[in-house]
């Protein structure tokens, strides 16, 4: 049987989970499970590699291009294929495509799947099937039993997909593939990317995000590999921290040692305090700011003890925060006003300085 790795749902250009954090994860995952990713032959990116589409003179995109050629000169050393497929079309937007042809360039065994196809790689067949195919998931199902039969055989050894089954996302069922369509199409597994959270049911194997992108995404990270028919996580050891801290009825002092512990153990990321409006944490926040500068501060408003219109919202201390916190507002701006304000916050030299002088 073929060896390989899968990773999905990278999302690179990130609004908070920062592209820099990204790229330094995956190489310390890369040096972390090297003796196991050097039995592969491929390793497969399920979609999603990037979060949105940005414009060409953002930072981000040269230190992106630079982590992709890096990683295909590694590949190559390794004699490592590796395998591109096209995500969500609101995330990834066919920003691999230079990549591929930067890649092909320099001799890279690459591939580039952006249809529902089938194709032979390393002696064995894989059906690709990548999000937003057509509006119907049985008519996607249709395409991929098509595409198998044109290829000549009754199954193929693997899919390779994005999107979600059924019991992923049940209350979306109407959305979703319809998981016994594409087993009868596959001999071996199933590896899907979309969905965050990694799962498994019969030949699927969802391997979930490579990094933590949001609240409520605490469990393990990283990606999936298949070694001898077996399939395991290769776990991310420095997914980026979204934690949340219930401080609703704790007293302020006993809200600094709760937060003294929880602190040192996070690399970075977010943490969040949730209490009501009143409560003295938050007149506190610039001491913690100061403290902890690694770790970025947020707040939840207990809305069950708030009366105000905007109890719900996530009371940011970043200018990416505002951004998100814009959107629950936008409605009581004037049109131009917000689009003036996103547009400074969309850039990564914007600081919560300019929009104050706005």
């Amino acid at each position: 049987m073929l060896n390989f790795a899968v990773v999905s749902d990278i999302h690179f250009y990130h609004r908070r989970t920062p592209t820099s954090h990204i790229t330094t994860a995956f190489w310390e995952w890369i040096v972390t499970h090297h003796d196991k990713l050097a039995k592969c032959e491929l390793l497969i990116l399920a979609g999603d590699i990037f979060d949105r589409f940005i414009p060409s003179h953002y930072p981000d995109i040269k230190q992106v291009n630079h982590f992709f050629i890096q990683l295909g000169m590694w590949l190559k050393r390794q004699r490592i294929g590796l395998i591109v497929l096209e995500g969500t079309h609101s995330h990834d937007r066919g920003q691999f495509q230079p990549i591929y042809t930067t890649l092909t360039s320099l001799n890279v065994e690459v591939y580039y799947f952006d249809s529902v196809c089938v194709q032979t790689i390393h002696g064995h067949d894989f059906l690709f099937v990548p999000d937003n195919w057509h509006p119907s998931p049985l008519q996607t199902a249709a395409d991929a039993a098509q595409a198998v039969m044109e290829h000549g055989v009754a199954q193929v050894d693997y899919a390779i997909m994005h999107g979600y089954m059924e019991y992923q996302l049940p209350k979306l069922v109407e959305h979703a593939f319809p998981q016994a369509s594409f087993e009868a199409l596959v001999k071996h597994s199933i590896h899907i990317g979309h969905v965050h959270t990694r799962s498994k049911l019969r030949k699927v194997h969802a391997q979930g995000s490579f990094d933590r992108l949001a609240h409520g995404e605490e469990e393990l990270k990283g990606g999936d590999i298949l070694i001898n028919g077996k399939v395991s996580q290769l776990v991310n050891t420095r997914a980026y921290d979204y934690i949340s801290v219930d401080l609703t009825e704790v007293s302020l002092a006993d809200s600094f040692s709760q937060i003294a512990t929880l602190a040192p153990s996070m690399q970075a990321g977010y943490l969040r305090i949730m209490a009501p409006r009143l409560h003295p944490i938050f007149n506190h926040f610039p001491k913690l700011i100061q403290e902890y500068p690694w770790i970025n501060f947020e707040r939840l408003y207990d809305k069950e003890k708030q009366n105000d219109g905007i109890s719900k919202a996530l009371l940011p201390v970043s200018e990416f925060d505002v951004l998100e916190q814009l959107k629950l507002w936008s409605p009581k701006l004037p049109p131009a006003a917000f689009n003036l304000i996103a547009d400074l916050l969309n850039s990564s030299q914007t600081k919560i300085e300019d929009v104050k002088s706005v």
